[in-house]
């Protein structure tokens, strides 16, 4: 009796080692035809967003004078030529009067820019003169701006090159934290669907794939198309190679 256990458990164990081993078999089989699409469908990238701190254009350092001579208050709006000291000392642009912590006086101009910075991966997507979406921090409040500037020359090689750029913007306190939205005009391109340039596509109001030549960035290691070449919709066919 003690035998027959023996084999029937012996034969239970082989059947759960065959179930376990066809059940892996097939979950590689899937993963596998998962790996290997032959299409893909491009998609849009998430906008880019590049944080800021809003800076005053200029900052101008007034003559000393003691704080009873002082006619207005810190934070105060002034403008070109008012009296600001009881001695008649005007102020030389019109901006907000600023007390410092080492108690001198100051003026920031009226006009102001949020400064940021963006890295070397992402500075082909900006450009000068371009309109960009910006928003405070909690997204309560929205801008259009344009970008005024983009240096050429990095303002930091640390880990990573970066370059400092400059965006108008009114109506906002010196200080307050800025995001600016940039959209992505550029698509990914899997490797496997692009061979020198050469994709097959087929756009989302066409029935067939054609061979297109398109010009492929380079990025990290990635490759990417604009969305020009490469519409966001369209599906892509696995190129022999």
């Amino acid at each position: 009796m003690r035998k027959r256990l023996v084999i029937l458990g012996s034969i239970l164990l082989s059947f759960v080692g065959l179930y376990a081993l066809l059940t892996s078999y097939q979950s590689a089989t899937t993963t596998t035809a998962k790996a290997t699409a032959k299409e893909y469908k491009v998609v849009r990238q998430k906008d880019l967003v590049l944080s800021g701190v809003v800076r005053a254009e200029e900052i101008k350092v007034l003559d000393s004078t003691s704080p009873e001579n002082v006619k207005i208050k810190n934070g105060e709006h002034i403008t070109k030529g008012q009296v600001i000291y009881q001695t008649g000392y005007t102020t030389p642009i019109s901006g907000t009067f600023i007390v410092k912590e080492d108690g001198s006086y100051a003026v920031a101009s009226d006009a102001k820019y949020i400064d940021a910075s963006v890295t070397e991966l992402d500075r082909h997507l900006i450009l000068q003169g371009m309109q960009v979406k910006v928003a405070n921090i909690d997204g309560s409040k929205k801008y259009d701006c344009v970008v005024k500037k983009v240096d050429v020359l990095p303002s930091s090689e640390e880990s990573i090159t970066k370059y400092r750029l400059q965006v108008p913007i009114q109506g906002v306190n010196v200080g307050v934290h800025m995001d600016i939205n940039i959209p992505y005009s550029s698509v990914l391109i899997p490797g496997k669907f692009e061979d020198k340039g050469q994709i097959l596509i087929k756009k989302s109001n066409s029935k067939a794939f054609k061979k297109r030549k398109i010009n492929i960035i380079r990025t990290m290691g990635l490759k990417y198309a604009s969305i020009a070449e490469v519409p966001v919709g369209s599906v892509l066919k696995e190129v022999a190679k």
